[in-house]
């Protein structure tokens, strides 16, 4: 679904060299009529969720990963993204928190380093 000719009809013959791949002069392109197999709102319509779902402009760990606020929250002192964190006691306890992934990554000298607990954060919702 990622090819405009299935919602055009036009298959552009020609674009490149079969030999080394470079692009021909695109006034020699010959354009050939193919039958249109969607309507061009659907193409658009499912070429805007391939934009929207791509890893490369949205990683996955946001969009399905196990915390809710990944890529919304922000650390109100130096503005980074705030991260999921945790530690686990003696006692075999886990402890979530969300924290400044600025002082995680780049140390306290870019940040104080502010930390929530997880709970904190899911009982206000």
């Amino acid at each position: 679904m990622t090819n405009s000719c299935y919602a055009t009809g036009q298959w552009p013959y020609g674009v490149r060299s079969s030999r080394d791949g470079r692009k021909y002069d695109p006034s020699t392109v010959i354009q050939i009529p193919v039958p249109a197999l969607i309507e061009q709102a659907d193409f658009d319509r499912v070429q805007a969720k391939l934009t929207k779902s791509n890893p490369k402009t949205t990683p996955p760990r946001v969009v399905n990963g196990p915390s809710l606020l990944t890529g919304i929250a922000v650390c109100a002192s130096c503005g980074s993204g705030m991260t999921r964190t945790g530690t686990i006691n003696r006692q075999g306890r886990s402890y979530s928190y969300y924290s400044c992934a600025g002082a995680h990554q780049k140390g306290k000298t870019v940040c104080k380093g502010r930390h929530f607990p997880l709970g904190r954060w899911m009982r206000s919702f």
